[in-house]
């Protein structure tokens, strides 16, 4: 079974996060410094976003919700498009740390602009998520602000696992399964997990089910990164 198929019930869900995406990239940038920086920066963001990825963070949200409610409302759209922004402002960021080429194929955005410039399109990105969260629609002022402490708080501790990370590559070479899985939980589980929980919390969940589907994202989190690292043998 490939994605597209795994991906059916929840397709037209998608396209509309993509769109939403899309203009709201338009509209951060339009809102810039002025028309030759807009347009160099619409120029990056544009590159960034060109190619998307498996949109697994936002697919987790959508089924979270979907398990909950048949409907999907326009705040759901809202927060997958949220979460695809700061995994995506992660990996420019990994890919400074990490000095890397290619991202998805393509160069990675500081091989083709700089890293000054890769810094702060990461920066863009992760300050037009937390806009989009402040300005969720019909969702209440107390479920925007646990949003907004559940996404900082995950982006907090996102970095603290490269951090981490970083720390123990430089002291040794080698690397205990507890630190490994520490990495594992901060750098990527975390999002999957937040992503399953915002669903929930957007449908009106109770604790129980909320919790429930947290556990399974961060659960496929763990298994989708320790799978992706035994491929590339990291």
């Amino acid at each position: 079974m490939n994605l597209e198929e795994i991906y059916h019930p929840i397709a037209p869900d998608l396209d509309r996060v993509q769109r939403f995406l899309q203009t709201s990239m338009e509209q951060a940038v339009e809102h810039g410094g002025g028309a030759s920086s807009d347009k160099f920066t619409k120029k990056a963001i544009g590159y960034l976003l060109s190619k998307p990825g498996k949109k697994l963070r936002p697919a987790l949200s959508l089924f979270s919700a979907r398990a909950l409610n048949t409907d999907i409302e326009e705040a759901c759209i809202h927060i997958s498009a949220v979460l695809e922004l700061i995994h995506s402002a992660s990996l420019v960021h990994d890919d400074i740390i990490d000095e890397a080429e290619k991202r998805r194929s393509l160069l990675a955005v500081h091989r083709k602009y700089g890293v000054k410039i890769a810094i702060l399109v990461g920066d863009i990105l992760y300050t037009q998520a937390f806009s989009i969260v402040a300005d969720l629609p019909g969702v209440s002022d107390e479920t925007k602000v646990q949003l907004y402490m559940l996404l900082t708080n995950l982006t907090k501790r996102m970095c603290y696992g490269e951090i981490f990370e970083q720390d123990i590559l430089k002291a040794s070479s080698k690397i205990s399964k507890v630190d490994y899985l520490r990495i594992l939980e901060f750098k990527t589980a975390l999002l999957m997990s937040v992503a399953s929980r915002c669903g929930a919390i957007l449908t009106g969940a109770d604790k129980k089910s909320e919790e429930a589907l947290a556990s399974f994202g961060l659960h496929f989190g763990y298994v989708y990164q320790l799978a992706d690292d035994h491929k590339d043998g990291d």
